[in-house]
């Protein structure tokens, strides 16, 4: 940090995490949500967007994911009529202005801002088409050889680009499969040869091709009926692919803006280094590198949404021959079919299929192939984040490896802030345990995750929707979250009220105080996930047991979780045999990485693979002493460089006799980990769901429980005989817990948790000396007792709602209180409510996207809560709910969406030229449940 002290003093700027460490009540900037804030282009209103970035601060987040969005690049919509997206490209003298005054917004407000790299999902920067490190693609070609065996021309595609290998195979079968597959908003039937190889006869004729005419000359054996040779030939060339494409106006200069942005090579050091140059050429003067060291936060890159005929870069012959000792050339055919984009190009696999007779020889090959794959990108990141860290003193965050044909565990631990999706990971606590596992153990402080992106649900998404998906995110270890996203609230070119809105209308959410809930609402939301990620961000996070997987490609598709482990309330997450060389991977008191998740044990299922070297470092564990449950029969071979099944076999044979290493019946985990004597940290005993996990933290332990999704009752057994305290990350307050009993070294305290529900109880013989502590509790307590509450070290007050006797407490010196609940009155549903209802409406100027809404009032009866969409005076309503009776209870204030009152105007709205993508697709615009809904029961107590 010394080579940066002499800027921020010289330029005056004070660094923000300085000005504002924070606190579990209030949290610093960094530690609270982000929005991802689709600026239009460059043209628009710098003050404006201040005033966005102040409104942000107002409802409790920490700043702007600052991204040039230019309607997904081009992608989903298109330049509107009257903009430019020359002279307000990325990078521009217009764009380093408007970034410049983000960013002094977010110093001056104690904010923090996240920079993607590029344009739209940050995969390039503008470039001239002859840049070095731009993306390069690998085209292939193929022929039928005649049955005579001889060639004599012009290889297939000759001219497409640089010849990198000109090949031949025997095809011992042929065969066409169609299939059908989703291609952006249509469904494509796709068709495509198989070609089963006979290994022995690959060969590589590279050399045999003339260079200027590109003809060659072979003489093949003669084949027998039903087989052939085929030729291939692969050419390398820059894609020249765009993550920001528009048709530029023949009045726009004539300069390197007008092409847009170029996806640089994701393989290499070489599209770091360009993205790199681009920056420093282009965007760090001025002030701006001063202010980016000041108010910046992480450099960014979404995930990788760059198409290819196979994934490729110039280094992978190089790196194959290197690795494997072999050329990489006469393997090509096998790289060709599914081997590009696997999220962006499901309808293009390619246009054939090569596999050879032996089903692991093919599996082998591909599995080296996606090793080299994972070199070069690691290559890339580590490029870019040098860079960030010597150049700028900033961390990286990106997206890893999602889409790629590789496996992502590897490329977790390479970024500073691995970012995790809802969309990609559906709210699926056991596909994020996949996700955290390596960053754990690779000592990530932050692991974020874009929450919110849901197609269809533009100015429908709710913040009780948020709150879910966002503590499944928490139940599995995620910490840090930016919201998809937020809107630039003024006017831009075809745009009528509401106002700019991203993917135009296909995804949630546009944030901004055009949304009921902005300031109704989402600041508590906001305040709650801050507190959550503070305390998730204390210490080191413990985990129970460490589940084997290994993917060729990872495929991040819902499967089941292992319920033994789950039912009985154990932690968990996932490592790969890619994570096997992490130098935190060592085995010390029987616990697996002792500094980072200290994992106690190690299950594999019998549906995973190993490699010989992952079998190895297992046999090197259990002799250290570490548990391994093979669980439900022995794991697969995983093929790769020259490993040889006899010598898997061999080594399994050896690991599964270890002393250690143990083998039980399927969904028999749970069970064996209690028979060696284990423990979970924090065991929910509940007939619910409770996911639970504990933080290690000096002199503070934490532990944290999610309830799953129906309310639930029982108790959370934490292993430790420290003094508990509540920490309400909706208040802020932090409060003794006051009902709990311990023995055997062991802490039991009673819970009773709604659905969706968190707590967070912090350990510690400390904290008495900064929260006022009793020095009684209660042991027992009986039902009716649903709150605590103390003033001083000498007093305990007990919420009593009604029963129908007496009854009995306990104090932990043996003392029993009476309790009398038999006069508190029993619970009732409040009914009858007035409603007034703020409607929140288009303004007379339909074309004024700057106005937040017209506003009228309009009163109603209930004789029962329901949502709006059931009440037909109010179904194509939003706005803002005041709820009251007469009985003498608070005012309630419930938001709505906006989409009831939109969907009617829906087919007259405009974002950025384009017509909402709902009424694009034809889809029916239903209304959402919005509003109070009932019964609203209320409880009593003394």
């Amino acid at each position: 940090m010394r080579a940066y002290l002499s800027l921020l003093l010289a330029s005056g700027i004070a660094a923000l995490g300085q000005r504002h460490a924070g606190t579990f009540s209030d949290p610093p900037s960094s530690e609270r949500i982000r929005f991802r804030y689709w600026l239009p282009d460059a043209s628009v209103d710098p003050e404006v967007v201040k005033a966005d970035v102040k409104s942000v601060g107002s409802v409790g987040g920490g700043g702007l994911e600052f991204l040039a969005f230019f309607e997904y690049g081009g992608h989903v919509g298109s330049m509107p009529s009257g903009a430019d997206w020359t002279k307000y490209n990325f990078g521009t003298p217009s764009f380093q202005n408007l970034f410049r005054a983000a960013l002094k917004a977010h110093h001056e407000n104690y904010l923090v801002m996240d920079f993607p790299i590029g344009p739209n999902q940050g995969q390039g920067v503008p470039a001239e088409t002859t840049e070095d490190g731009l993306q390069l693609d690998l085209v292939p070609f193929t022929a039928q050889v005649p049955r005579n065996g001889v060639f004599n021309g012009k290889i297939p595609g000759w001219g497409t680009g640089d010849l990198i290998a000109f090949t031949s195979a025997l095809v011992l079968q042929e065969d066409s499969h169609s299939f059908q597959a989703q291609d952006k908003f249509s469904v494509k039937n796709v068709t495509y040869g198989e070609y089963t190889l006979r290994e022995a006869s690959l060969d590589d004729h590279t050399q045999h091709v003339d260079k200027k005419s590109g003809k060659a000359a072979l003489n093949l054996p003669s084949v027998s009926k039903g087989t052939h040779y085929r030729v291939f030939a692969f050419y390398q060339k820059k894609s020249l692919n765009k993550n920001l494409d528009f048709t530029p106006d023949v009045k726009m200069e004539d300069n390197m803006f007008r092409n847009g942005s170029y996806a640089v090579d994701h393989f290499s050091a070489a599209g770091g280094q360009a993205i790199a140059r681009f920056w420093e050429k282009h965007i760090l003067a001025n002030g701006v590198k001063d202010l980016l060291i000041s108010a910046g936060n992480y450099a960014w890159e979404d995930s990788v949404e760059v198409v290819s005929n196979i994934t490729w870069s110039q280094s992978f012959p190089k790196r194959y021959q290197s690795r494997f000792g072999q050329s990489i050339n006469r393997y090509l055919p096998l790289f060709v079919f599914k081997q590009n984009n696997l999220s962006l190009q499901p309808a293009d696999p390619g246009n054939f299929h090569c596999m050879l007779e032996n089903e692991i020889q093919t599996n082998r090959y591909l599995n080296n192939f996606h090793l080299i794959v994972a070199d070069g990108y690691a290559e890339y990141l580590l490029s870019l984040r040098s860079w960030a860290k010597t150049f700028l003193g900033k961390e990286l965050s990106v997206q890893p490896a999602y889409n790629l044909p590789m496996d992502m565990s590897g490329a977790i631990p390479l970024v500073d802030a691995p970012e995790c999706e809802s969309f990609g990971f559906k709210d699926d606590i056991d596909l994020y345990r996949r996700f955290v596992g390596p960053a754990q153990l690779s000592g990530k402080r932050v692991i974020s995750n874009e929450l919110g992106a849901i197609p269809m649900t533009a100015y429908q998404y709710t913040i009780p929707r948020m709150l879910f998906s966002m503590n499944r995110g928490f139940a599995a270890g995620v910490n840090q979250y930016v919201l998809h996203g937020g809107a630039y609230t003024g006017n831009y070119y075809g745009t009528t009220w509401p106002g700019h809105t991203g993917f135009a209308y296909l995804f949630s959410e546009a944030w901004s105080e055009k949304q009921p809930a902005w300031h109704n609402g989402l600041k508590d939301a906001l305040d709650y996930a801050a507190r959550l990620s503070h305390v998730l961000r204390q210490g080191v996070p413990k985990i129970d047991v460490v589940r084997y997987s290994k993917e060729s490609i990872t495929n991040i598709t819902t499967r089941p979780a292992p319920a033994d482990l789950v039912k009985d309330g154990w932690s968990y997450t996932y490592i790969s045999p890619d994570n096997f060389r992490l130098r935190s991977l060592e085995v010390s008191d029987r616990q697996l990485a002792p500094t980072g998740p200290a994992w106690g044990a190690m299950s594999i299922d019998a549906s995973e693979s190993l490699t010989i070297d992952a079998v190895k470092r297992l046999r090197t564990f259990a002799k250290s002493g570490f548990p391994i449950i093979l669980s439900g029969g022995s794991p697969g071979f995983y093929p790769v460089g020259q490993d040889k099944v006899e010598d898997f076999q061999h080594q399994l044979s050896a690991l599964k006799v270890s002393a250690n290493v143990y083998q039980v019946g399927a969904g028999n985990v749970s069970q064996h980990l209690t028979h060696l004597g284990l423990t979970p940290r924090v065991q929910g005993k509940t007939k619910g769901t409770w996911y639970t996990t504990w933080y290690e933290a000096g002199d503070i332990d934490y532990a944290f429980a999610y309830n799953d999704v129906h309310d639930s009752a029982g108790e959370l057994i934490l292993s430790t005989c420290s003094t508990p305290y509540f920490y309400d990350a909706w208040t802020g307050q932090r409060a003794p817990v006051l009902v709990y009993h311990q023995e055997h070294g062991k802490t039991i305290i009673p819970l009773s948790l709604s659905g969706n529900q968190t707590v967070i109880i912090a350990c510690s013989k400390k904290l008495s000396k900064e929260i006022p502590t009793p020095r009684r509790h209660v042991v027992f307590a009986p039902p009716n007792v649903i709150g605590t509450a103390s003033t001083s070290r000498f007093s305990i007050l007990l919420h009593v709602g009604h029963s129908d006797s007496i009854q009995t407490a306990c104090l932990d010196n043996g003392e029993k209180i009476t309790i009398d609940g038999t006069a508190v009155p029993q619970q009732f549903q409040l009914q009858n409510w007035n409603l007034t209802v703020e409607r929140w409406e288009k303004p007379k100027n339909f074309s004024d996207a700057s106005v937040i809404a017209t506003k009228r009032n309009t009163t109603h009866i209930l004789s029962k809560l329901e949502s709006w969409d059931q009440l037909p005076a109010l179904v194509n309503a939003s706005g803002v709910g005041h709820y009251s009776t007469t009985f003498d209870w608070p005012l309630s204030m419930v938001p709505t969406t906006m989409w009831n009152y939109l969907r009617g105007l829906l087919s007259k709205i405009r974002t950025a030229g384009s017509v909402p993508f709902p009424v694009q697709a034809g889809m029916p615009l239903l209304p959402t449940e919005v509003g109070l809904t009932g019964p609203v029961t209320l409880t009593p107590f003394k």
